[in-house]
Parts: C-alpha cells; sequence; structure tokens
C-alpha cells in the first residue's frame, strides 16, 4: 500500500483509510492557478464544523456518516480541511470498490453516480468480472419460457405451470 500525503494521513488516523481516500473522492476540487508559470493546481477543502453545529443533514454527515463525521468534527472542527489529492492512491481504491459493487450485483448506473464517474468508465474498470446472475434472485414472472421438443419457445401461464405441475409431480402426502 501506498503512503499518503501527510494531511490525508492524519484524516486517516481519524476515520480509516478507506474514508479518508472515500472523503479526498468526494469533495469537490478548487482550481488554483500559479500566476508564475501558470500552472494551475487543484486544491481539495472542506469546512469541518465544529461538534455542536454538526447536525445529521450536514453534508459531511451524509458523505460520511454521523458518526464518522462527529469524529472528524472533534478532531479538527471548526477549521478549513485541505487535502492533497492522491489521485493515483484514490483511483486505485475507486477502481477496487467499483469492482466489488459490480461482483456484487449492483448496476454500473447507481456505481458511476456513487463515484461520480460514467457508466461507460464502470463497465471498463469491470470488463473482466463477470456480474452475477439476478435471475435466479428474482421472483419467476407470472409467464415463463418453456422450449417444446423442436426447441421452439412457449409461453406458459402459471395457472397452465400448476397444472402441468400436478399432473406430473405426485401430491404430497
Amino acid at each position: 500500500m501506498r503512503a499518503l500525503p501527510t494531511n490525508v494521513e492524519e484524516v486517516a488516523r481519524i476515520i480509516g483509510r478507506d474514508k479518508a481516500l472515500f472523503l479526498v473522492g468526494a469533495l469537490p476540487r478548487y482550481e488554483r492557478r500559479n500566476h508564475g508559470d501558470g500552472t494551475v493546481r487543484y486544491d481539495i477543502m472542506a469546512y469541518v464544523p465544529t461538534i455542536s453545529r454538526l447536525k445529521p443533514d450536514h453534508a459531511l454527515s451524509k458523505l460520511l456518516g454521523y458518526a464518522v463525521a462527529g469524529r472528524l468534527s472533534k478532531a479538527f472542527g471548526g477549521s478549513l480541511l485541505r487535502l492533497e489529492s492522491c489521485r493515483e492512491i484514490y483511483r486505485s481504491y475507486r477502481d477496487r470498490m467499483v469492482r466489488e459493487f459490480y461482483a456484487e450485483g449492483m448496476r454500473a448506473s447507481e456505481i458511476a453516480e456513487l463515484f461520480s464517474i460514467t457508466d461507460r468508465t464502470v463497465r471498463t474498470i469491470c470488463c473482466d468480472i463477470e456480474k452475477p446472475s439476478n435471475k435466479m434472485l428474482r421472483e419467476p414472472k407470472a409467464s415463463q419460457s418453456f422450449a417444446d421438443a423442436n426447441g421452439e419457445k412457449l409461453r406458459l401461464s402459471s395457472k397452465t405451470r400448476n397444472k402441468i405441475s400436478k399432473r406430473v409431480l405426485p401430491a404430497a402426502g
């Protein structure tokens, strides 16, 4: 595992590495131009309210959960938190989490929204993962496909399937 920048490491000691990386990825970036050479840098900043002002509907509470935001507030309350981007570290964390969510059956659009990326990026990250079939998890439909002897699909209603199963399966006795 790569070492985190000092200011992100401080946050990680309080809320955990994964939550700190999630925070870095979720916070907005503010453009800062270096007036000398014209380079553009991005700052990641968030105001951390004092514990008395932290409410469940505060942005940090919604992002991290109220308990985790409370720990952050106890340590940094009333200050502006400036974090370095950790771009490569965050990207590897994001990709790992995207793969986990995808493998668990979460939709690409839901994952994309969670990490503020596109559906296509999710599919690119997960191109080598076979998504589990949700067919076994869903309730059967009222009519289901069956193939006849010639391989042609037949659509049978649940009423017809029940009649067939009563004829074929012996009654429980």
